[in-house]
């Protein structure tokens, strides 16, 4: 018996423990092989991750818009309390999405000035594709507003100048239905209104 446990430790290599029991390489980053595939899967979501928010981030990217008026040479304060001549509105939308087409709710025009509304529309939804540029054309109905001779006073001077201001609200007909609303505010000045008018957009 003596013998033979003898000859089984023979050629055994010897045990070697450390203080705590177990092997110290086990605790370590010394193996190469599972630190480098850690490392390289943090690499890939941080690659992932910068990617994902790039392309929603250049999806979003707002259109350019303007807006021209036509049909306002028979605009005339003094001539009558009925100022507003029969006229159209342009608005014209320049969609600068590369990956992505723009679409837009019905909405409603009108136009105003020193806060009272002269005229509107109704600007049927339409979707613009990316990279690509759209005009639509917007009849305005003019409504019978009778503005006070003082009103049109001031209008008839600003003309005179070339600082009337006409201002642009398109919103949409039914923001409660729509994802996210969006608004847009132009400013066309007298002298320019036949000329296209850079307008602002505001989403909520």
């Amino acid at each position: 018996m003596a013998g033979r446990e003898a000859n089984k430790d023979v050629g055994a290599e010897p045990q070697r423990a450390d203080g705590d029991g177990g092997e110290k390489n086990l605790t370590s980053c010394q193996r190469f092989g599972v630190c480098y595939a850690v490392g390289l899967a943090l690499v890939l979501v941080v690659v992932t991750s910068a990617i994902a928010l790039g392309v929603s981030t250049r999806g979003r990217v707002d259109p350019y818009f303007s807006v021209e008026i036509s049909g306002m040479e028979g605009l005339d304060p003094l001539r009558s309390p009925v100022v507003f001549p029969e006229s159209n509105l342009t608005l014209r939308v320049d969609n600068r999405r590369p990956i992505r087409q723009y679409c837009r709710e019905k909405s409603t025009v009108t136009i105003s000035y020193s806060q009272v509304d002269m005229a509107w529309g109704e600007l049927p939804a339409f979707c613009v594709e990316r990279r690509s540029a759209s005009e639509l054309s917007v009849p305005l109905s003019r409504p019978q507003v009778l503005l006070p001779r003082q009103l049109r006073d001031r209008m008839a001077s600003d003309m005179h100048v070339g600082k009337l201001e006409l201002g642009v609200e398109i919103e949409p007909s039914r923001p409660q239905d729509a994802d996210r609303p969006c608004y847009l505010s132009c400013i066309i000045m007298s002298g320019h209104l036949d000329e296209p008018q850079l307008c602002k957009q505001f989403c909520v």
